[in-house]
């Protein structure tokens, strides 16, 4: 998906309308326009403000589907987006997720070594 279809499922998604997500991100309606067209491409700091407000990286806005590592391993497309939200957690936050996963990963671990006996 390129980055204007992102734009237009992301503001679909938020139920908001061109002029709204203008108003929100800086910009003239018809910039934003534009940008759903994939007639002009965001400025950096838009792509920043669009992120943060969807809730995503700017890497899954900018890189297509088939160029991002983690939409090419991770093929469950809510996890990706929770991972993507995960980023901007705090380091507390981010410590405790990843001691979550790792407690699954070895309780997975566990159960495969003792169900072979």
């Amino acid at each position: 998906m390129k980055l204007h279809e992102k734009i237009v499922k992301l503001r679909k998604e938020k139920n908001l309308t061109q002029q709204q997500l203008a108003k929100m991100v800086g910009v003239h309606f018809s910039h934003l326009s534009r940008y759903e067209r994939g007639e002009n491409i965001p400025t950096v700091p838009v792509i920043k403000k669009l992120a943060k407000l969807f809730g995503v990286s700017t890497d899954y806005l900018l890189l297509d589907d088939n160029e991002s590592l983690a939409s090419e391993k991770i093929r469950d497309k809510e996890l990706l987006e929770q991972f993507e939200k995960a980023v901007r957690l705090d380091e507390h936050d981010k410590e405790v997720i990843k001691s979550v996963i790792e407690g699954l990963l070895i309780k997975k671990q566990i159960n495969q070594l003792t169900s072979h006996k």
